[in-house]
């Protein structure tokens, strides 16, 4: 958990260091998050068996834009966040956990004018995250069983930028993303890995503040 932080505090300082030229326009800022994901997996035990898991997550994070207000096409997102997860698989087995994403959208503006930005584009992103739970074994025994991976994750994404100041928007955007699961479960005695496939479903809102980043230069 510790080393997820420095992570995250590591990219929201670099980004600090990235504006400091006068010349520099971008925004920065933070947001809330929500998603739900549905896998098909298969748990490589010696049957080789398949199961359904389904993964949300509710947190907040860092964005960096490089163009939420300007009068320009292209504009390239990245955004770090640090999410509550829940994952349940289809036998009721519910894991509790936190998970670490950061994703990247190339966003092209079709509507740009001085108020308002709507973008539509690509994202692809890529995660970790970490589960656990209590069960019982036997009468007197207690053990925690965990859940453990990574996931990579590409789709398009739509967002609108709204600017009600001269340094201030609000952004909110959301998307559906192909989303593929790799990872492990721990029991008590057996460690098995797993790998799936499947769709998530995301939404964003959050805060960016301007730096030299107007409609018009």
């Amino acid at each position: 958990m510790k080393k997820q932080y420095f992570i995250f505090t590591g990219l929201f300082f670099a980004a600090m260091i990235m504006v400091s030229s006068p010349l520099m326009a971008i925004g920065l800022g933070a947001y809330t998050t929500g998603s739900a994901a549905s896998y098909s997996c298969t748990l490589y035990d010696d049957y080789d068996s398949t199961f359904d898991l389904d993964v949300s997550q509710f947190g907040a994070g860092f964005v960096l834009d490089t163009a939420v207000a300007k009068d320009r096409v292209f504009n390239y997102r990245l955004n770090v966040e640090l999410t509550g997860l829940s994952a349940e698989t289809e036998s009721g087995s519910a894991y509790d956990g936190f998970a670490f994403n950061v994703f990247n959208t190339f966003g092209f503006g079709i509507v740009r004018t001085e108020k308002v930005r709507f973008w539509l584009g690509p994202q692809i992103g890529f995660g970790y995250f970490y589960a656990d739970k209590p069960t019982d074994y036997g009468y007197y025994e207690t053990y925690t069983s965990s859940i453990e991976g990574a996931t990579v994750s590409v789709g398009p994404m739509a967002g609108i930028n709204i600017n009600i100041g001269p340094v201030v928007s609000l952004c909110f955007d959301a998307g559906l993303r192909a989303s593929f699961i790799f990872g492990g479960i721990d029991t008590y005695d057996d460690y098995y890995d797993f790998d799936g496939s499947g769709a998530e479903f995301v939404v964003h809102a959050g805060i960016i503040f301007r730096i030299h980043d107007k409609y018009t230069e």
